[in-house]
Order: structure tokens, then sequence, then C-alpha cells
């Protein structure tokens, strides 16, 4: 009797743990350096204790530049200011006077 060549697969046991468990070590060492980093966030001395110092600079730039009119004697003056951030407006019109 001639018998027909069959495989039967068998499950082998692997040295190594299987893929849950390898899964599950993967995300619990993940987890665990995730909360010895934020322990060390929290308990850093150079951490603000609560107080928090804002700083702000304001920059303020006049330019005056007086140009000749077409008559000698009568010069037009123009002002010109740029800042960054929020200054007061200028309380008065620059004056001139002629000589």
């Amino acid at each position: 009797m001639v018998m027909a060549a069959t495989s039967k697969r068998t499950k082998t046991a692997s040295p190594g743990p299987d893929r849950m468990s390898s899964w599950l070590f993967v995300v619990a060492a993940f987890l665990a350096v995730l909360a010895l980093l934020a322990w060390q966030l929290k308990s850093s001395p150079g951490a603000p204790t609560g107080s928090v110092i804002l700083l702000r600079r304001i920059y303020e730039t006049r330019l005056i530049e007086t140009v000749h009119g077409p008559s000698p004697g009568t010069p037009a003056v123009t002002q010109s200011v740029s800042s960054s951030g929020s200054v007061p407006a200028p309380s008065a019109a620059p004056t001139t006077s002629s000589s």
C-alpha cells in the first residue's frame, strides 16, 4: 500500500516569548520611560515655581526730515513715527520756526 505524501504542520514551540508577550513588554517599557521622564521634569530644581515674568520691550523710531520748498525761507517739515508695540500717540504736532 502506497501512502500519499501528506505534510502535516505541527506547531513547534519557539525558544522565545510569543508575539503578544513581546508587544506587551515593549509597551510597558515605553510607558516606564515616559513616566521616568515626567518624574524628572516634575522634580527638576530649575523649573519655575509659579511666578512668571513677562518682559515687553517697546521700540520707537522718529525721523524728522526738513524739505526746502520752492521759495527760500518756507521749509516743509515731515515727521514719520515707527514703533513696535503700543505706545501713546504724540501729544502735539512738531513746531517749526522760520527766521
